[in-house]
């Protein structure tokens, strides 16, 4: 998967459509991805790490934040080209 990608797959879970993911968005990203139960201490984990300036959200400007938790906590390959 794509940087690109990542972001237009991670985005569809922003089901307020306000261009930003809150943490409940976000536990079912991770729960979409066969997390059942631990899904919501992994979305904790994400959100703490990607969630810079502390709104409780991940923006557009933050959603590279996650890139690194989605490689090592998720498995998931993104690649940059």
């Amino acid at each position: 998967m794509t940087l690109e990608e990542f972001k237009k797959w991670f985005m569809k879970f922003d089901t307020n459509n306000d261009g930003r993911i809150s943490g409940a968005e976000l536990r079912e990203a991770i729960r979409s991805k066969g997390f059942g139960f631990s899904a919501w201490w992994k979305s904790i984990v994400a959100l703490h790490q990607a969630d810079k300036d502390r709104n409780g959200y991940i923006d557009e400007f933050e959603i590279e934040n996650l890139v690194t938790f989605a490689q090592k906590v998720l498995g998931i390959k993104i690649t940059t080209w």
